[in-house]
Formats: C-alpha cells, sequence, structure tokens
C-alpha cells in the first residue's frame, strides 16, 4: 500500500475494472479503452460517486499523457493561458493525444474561463481531449456541453442492490487491508444511508475506526452517520469547548 494517509485514495481504483460502476457506464468508457480515444467528455452526478476515479482510471489504462486541473481552486482564465495552453498545444514526443482532465469545472469562472474554453476545445481538438467533471452540469456553459459527449452518473435506489453489493464488497476488502474489524450488517446499512457516495462512506470509516471506534466498526459508527450527532458538536463550537468538541 502507498503512504497515503486518507483510505480512499489509498485504495482508489487503478484501473477502470476496478471502478464501482453500473453496466452501461462500463461499457461505455470501456469502448473508448478498447480505441484508446477518448472524446471530449463530461461526467456528472452526485459527489462521491466515482466520476474522478473513473476518468483517472481510463487515462490510466490507455496510458495517456495527461494533466489535472482542480476547477475549484484554478478556476480564472490564467489556467487556461498558462498550465493548460503550454502542455496541450504539442502532441507527445510519441505524437499521442494529450488529455485535460479538469476536476470540479463547474466552479470555473461562468463569465471569463468558460467562454474561453468553448474556443480552446476546438482550438486544440487535433492535439488534445478534455475530460470535465461535475456535480451541476448546468452550471456549465451550454456551448461546452455541445461540444462534448455526457455521460451521467445517475444511481437510483433500484441500483442499490448491485451497485451497493459491490460497494460492500469493495469496503470489506478496504477494512480487511486496514486490519480493521467490522461488522458486516453495519457496513451494509452505511451504505444503504449513504448511497452513492463511496467517499463519505470510506471516510467516516477512517474516521470512526481510528478514532471513538478504536481499530473496529461496529453499529456505533451509525449513530455518528446522522445529522442528530452534530447537535452536541455545534454547541461546543458556538460555546468555544474546544476539549469538548
Amino acid at each position: 500500500m502507498s503512504n497515503e494517509p486518507l483510505w480512499f485514495e489509498r485504495h482508489r481504483p487503478r484501473t477502470l475494472d476496478d471502478v464501482i460502476l453500473k453496466k452501461d457506464m462500463f461499457e461505455m468508457l470501456d469502448g473508448y479503452r478498447q480505441q484508446k480515444m477518448i472524446p471530449n467528455l463530461i461526467m456528472s452526478g452526485p459527489t462521491g460517486c466515482g466520476k474522478t476515479s473513473a476518468a483517472v482510471a481510463l487515462l490510466t489504462d490507455i496510458d495517456a499523457d495527461w494533466i489535472k486541473i482542480n476547477g475549484s481552486l484554478e478556476r480564472n482564465i490564467d489556467t487556461l493561458r498558462t498550465t493548460v495552453h503550454d502542455f496541450v498545444r504539442h502532441r507527445s514526443l510519441e505524437m499521442r493525444r494529450k488529455y485535460v482532465l479538469i476536476d470540479e469545472a463547474d466552479y470555473l469562472n461562468a463569465q471569463s474561463t468558460q467562454p474561453a474554453m468553448r474556443a480552446f476545445i476546438e482550438e486544440h481538438a487535433r492535439n488534445a481531449g478534455f475530460i470535465l467533471t461535475c456535480n451541476k452540469p448546468n452550471l456549465l456553459d451550454v456551448a461546452i456541453q455541445g461540444r462534448c459527449v455526457t455521460l451521467a452518473f445517475t444511481f437510483t435506489r433500484a441500483d442499490l442492490k448491485i451497485v451497493g453489493r459491490a460497494m460492500c464488497e469493495r469496503l470489506f476488502r478496504i477494512l480487511d487491508a486496514e486490519k480493521v474489524v467490522y461488522e458486516k450488517a453495519v457496513i451494509a446499512k452505511l451504505i444503504g444511508q449513504m448511497f452513492p457516495d463511496m467517499r463519505k462512506v470510506v471516510n467516516l470509516l477512517q474516521g470512526y475506526a481510528q478514532g471513538k471506534g478504536k481499530g473496529k466498526i461496529d453499529s456505533g459508527i451509525l449513530g455518528v452517520a446522522t445529522d442528530d450527532d452534530m447537535a452536541p458538536l455545534f454547541a461546543a463550537l458556538k460555546a468555544q469547548k474546544f476539549d469538548t468538541m
């Protein structure tokens, strides 16, 4: 295992086959993998559902030359003009297509960066492709949407039976690797509460196991996962009782 302290990053899928996806989502992305060619792509869906993991795994599988931009931190047009432009203006030494992964692209400045992005995608079409992940695709410029294929990471309660089972199995492997004792029924209940936010579940498991749980996951974590349990925290914060917090 890597030295990454966060479980979610330490156990992030390394290949598309390891990403938890519905069948139609996997088949679409696997088609791009087989062709070793990814179109300009928008991956939209709720937080923690695997959009970025799928994008990174796909780029890794095709051995692409790529960079990642965080749209919430590097949202201004200067990022396009410098970092992205310098990367995509030429093909790689192997003459392969380059890719730019823009995470949380819906945070890009709507007045400057997004309008410039439209022309940017077309200008560098021969050398580079763009993958944009977002929670709210409606915040993306309509012209950008028109230049991309959209893959919506939509999950219904009906998907819980199949996708939720895959999530359970993945969590069991993570907990086994971290040498944490756990109750399988509790893990299943957590997924039912937080589906499809896998990242939230993993982060909660890590926090509980390393804190209150003292190396194990039991039914006590179900109380931590509820909003009601936050009331004492906010009360202590308001009273500046930091030891209590």
